[in-house]
């Protein structure tokens, strides 16, 4: 590495004359400032600058399911490759929903039966943000991480996907009794 001449000089510190007078501190801040300015190569990583291009890489991942992790773009597609029903993804993962859901909790199955709900009304948007919006931040990491680990092997992922959909509809069903019996105007 070649020596880097520093001509300055601060009021009660001794002259440094190269990179290798300065403690160590603030020679490795200063080795790894670069064309970012302080963030250096790991701030090159970890900067905002970058947030959107990481963002968007990370959905595209998980959307096509690389090395691995969910695949979520599989439950949208028309084709039903892979889909023992014959019909599109997104349709069978809300039929077996309801089903699971009729084992587990018959009355809130019959409820949404009776109201004409159909499970693709609210299972779409827990399959489009993977329950981003039902668990608080540290309980919907620590959801993903299960879900994102486990095999992309797609009965698996559906039946586990569709498990934890069960899971959040009980805990509403006061809610939706509630609301059934009141009359908006």
């Amino acid at each position: 590495m070649p020596l880097i001449k520093m001509n300055f000089q601060v009021e009660g510190t001794p002259k440094v004359a190269s990179i290798n007078d300065l403690d160590p501190e603030t020679k490795n801040l200063f080795l790894l400032s670069d064309a970012y300015g302080a963030e250096g190569e790991l701030g090159v990583i970890l900067s905002e600058r970058f947030i959107e291009h990481d963002a968007y890489c990370m959905f595209d991942s998980l959307m096509s399911g690389a090395h691995g992790v969910v695949a979520m773009a599989d439950f949208f597609s028309p084709s039903p490759v892979g889909s023992s029903m014959g019909l599109p993804p997104v349709i069978e993962a809300s039929s077996a929903l309801y089903h699971l859901l009729s084992i587990i909790d018959a009355s809130l199955h019959n409820h949404l039966v009776e109201l004409g709900v159909e499970p693709q009304y609210f299972a779409l948007r827990w399959l489009r943000v993977l329950f981003g919006r039902e668990f608080s931040l540290n309980d919907l990491l620590l959801t993903w991480d299960e879900l994102f680990s486990s095999s992309n092997a797609s009965s698996w992922r559906m039946k586990k996907i569709t498990a934890l959909k069960c899971c959040v509809l009980p805990a509403v069903h006061s809610f939706l009794a509630w609301q059934s019996q009141c009359y908006f105007i």
